[in-house]
């Protein structure tokens, strides 16, 4: 659940509750600056110490481990688990290990980078080699090192 002020943070306690009846894994999201948000006045963030402080009214929760390349805190309630991705409130970028190949062939290193490196051409082939590896290194390379700065990029585009 990507959750926004005043639009559907209101649900963020019940997503919680369906989860654990369910024995589901919730994920929230912190709001990205991607597509039209990138550079609009108008962006309504619920940060991660929000969604703990609305969990907080009716669970107790702990911090649970997450695996070390995880883009996600995890944190344990009675009866399950859930985890929030907090993209703009504590970035995850110095270790982020994700690429993303979008449905026309192109990979992109990084959802604040827009550049995109086209692999296409070599998956048409049996033998793809070392330009597939150079290309991957390359994509790899566009990745940014310390906080998420947002893109023009949608995310339908690119998969998300």
């Amino acid at each position: 659940m990507v959750v926004m002020r005043g639009q559907n943070d209101h649900e963020v306690v019940d997503l919680l509750d369906y989860g654990v009846a369910h024995g589901i894994e919730v994920r929230y999201l912190e709001l990205m600056r991607m597509g039209p948000l990138y550079q609009s006045n108008e962006f309504p963030l619920f940060t991660m110490q929000e969604i703990l402080d609305k969990i907080g009214e009716r669970y107790s929760y702990t911090p649970a481990e997450a695996e070390a390349d995880s883009t996600s805190q995890r944190f344990w309630v009675p009866g399950g688990f859930f985890g929030i991705i907090p993209n703009e409130s504590a970035p995850f970028c110095s270790t982020c290990s994700r690429l993303r190949l979008t449905s026309n062939g192109k990979l992109v290193g990084c959802l604040s980078n827009p550049t995109e490196i086209s692999i296409r051409d070599l998956l048409d082939h049996s033998n793809p080699g070392t330009e597939l590896q150079n290309r991957v290194a390359t994509s790899v390379t566009y990745k940014q090192s310390t906080a998420f700065t947002g893109s023009d990029l949608g995310m339908s585009r690119i998969g998300g």
